[in-house]
């Protein structure tokens, strides 16, 4: 253990920086599934979900009411905003993002509110059914932050 990781602190960070990784691809490679807006925020929607409930201990440790590293979910929080930032940036390009919307200040908003909502929902045991979570996170972004 002590020859890869010099604390267990180190090796946590490790476990939750991998699974930010793999997140990242999954909701990338989601969003640009498809030019049609709304069946990529749809299948980001539900990439992010099924991350969750897959990696819902994961969820609860770094996110939870009660988590463990404050750091740490400050640095995922910042990662994932940036790579939220470049998603934007390339959709304003194409012409799907209201234009008033500066990227990096929208992406800071739908992070957090992302993270807080799946986190809300994993601590509260997924009682909101798992299809109203979704369309609720796609029916906020299509409302709010892209064009028709």
């Amino acid at each position: 253990f002590y020859l890869h990781f010099p604390d267990k602190q180190a090796l946590f960070r490790e476990i939750v920086y991998e699974a930010v990784r793999q997140l990242r691809e999954r909701l990338e490679t989601a969003f640009e599934s498809d030019e049609d807006i709304k069946v990529a925020v749809r299948a980001h929607a539900e990439a992010l979900v099924a991350f969750a409930e897959a990696n819902a201990d994961l969820v609860r440790i770094v996110f939870g009411r009660d988590h463990g590293d404050v750091e740490v979910e400050a640095d995922v929080l910042d990662y994932l905003a940036q790579v939220g930032a470049d998603v934007l940036r390339r959709r304003i390009a194409r012409g799907s993002i209201r234009t008033f919307l500066e990227p990096a200040v929208a992406a800071q908003a739908l992070t957090g509110m992302f993270v807080r909502v799946i986190a809300w929902w994993i601590d509260d045991g997924m009682r909101t059914p798992r299809d109203a979570m979704i369309d609720t996170l796609v029916g906020i972004q299509l409302q709010g932050i892209y064009q028709e």
